[in-house]
């Protein structure tokens, strides 16, 4: 029994340590002003609330490529065209536009500067 105390002990402070990160996620790096690829969308949601529009958008690659698909049923040739759908999040009374890719920063189109942005987060939940 004294061995098991030690080791949930542990385990807790891991699984707390592990629940806080995980809470703030990117969400410092969009507060500091800096946008760069991969944020997690959730920290947007955390420092700029929710997007004022959002919706989908498809875009259609077109490869000069071929590819075949082969089963123990059959196969198939697909011609080389592919739809890839994105999220588009638009804040417009913050004046930036965002596109993930599951649920990734994939792209943003805006003209405020890192501090412009970082004045426009919320304040810190305490």
């Amino acid at each position: 029994m004294k061995k098991i105390i030690p080791v949930v002990l542990v385990l807790i402070l891991f699984i707390g340590c592990a629940g806080r990160h995980r809470e703030h996620g990117d969400a410092p790096i969009v507060r500091s002003g800096v946008l760069k690829q991969g944020i997690d969308m959730q920290a947007f949601l955390d420092v700029w609330g929710a997007p004022d529009k959002t919706r989908v958008v498809t875009f259609t690659e077109k490869d000069d490529t071929i590819s075949a698909r082969w089963t123990r049923f059959g196969g198939s040739f697909l011609a080389g065209k592919r739809d890839k759908s994105f999220q588009q999040w638009d804040y417009d009374s913050l004046g930036i536009s965002l596109l993930f890719d599951d649920e990734a920063l994939a792209s943003w189109i805006t003209d405020k500067t890192t501090a412009e942005l970082r004045r426009m987060a919320r304040p810190k939940p305490q």
